[in-house]
C-alpha cells in the first residue's frame, strides 16, 4: 500500500507543503545561482575574446578565418591571457598563437 493510500492530517499536510515549498524554493536559487556564475564567467571569456581581437586589430594584425575561429572558440582564461600579454608585443600572429612561447 502506497503512502498516499493513508489519510493526511491537516497538521501533516501543513507540514508536508511547507517542506515542498523550502524544497522547491532552495533548488530555485541555487539554479539561480548557478546560472549567474555560468552567465558571468561566460561574460568574462567573450570580453577576453573581444579584448584579443581588439590588440590585434589596433597593431593592424590580421587574423585569418581558422585563427579567429580558434580564438573564440577557447574557453581557458589563462590561454586568452597569456594570448593577449603576447598581442600586446607581437608583431606577427604567430607571436601571439604559437603555444611554444
Amino acid at each position: 500500500m502506497s503512502a498516499s493510500n493513508y489519510p493526511e492530517s491537516p497538521a501533516f499536510r501543513a507540514l508536508r507543503v511547507e517542506l515542498e515549498d523550502r524544497a522547491r524554493d532552495a533548488g530555485l536559487r541555487e539554479g539561480h545561482d548557478a546560472g549567474l556564475r555560468e552567465g558571468h564567467d561566460a561574460g568574462l571569456r567573450e570580453g577576453r575574446v573581444m579584448a584579443l581581437l581588439a590588440v590585434l586589430a589596433a597593431k593592424n594584425i590580421a587574423v585569418d578565418a581558422a585563427s579567429r575561429e580558434r580564438i573564440t572558440r577557447c574557453d581557458d582564461a589563462d590561454r586568452l591571457d597569456a594570448w593577449i600579454r603576447r598581442a600586446a608585443v607581437a608583431s606577427a600572429l604567430a607571436d601571439v598563437l604559437d603555444d611554444a612561447h
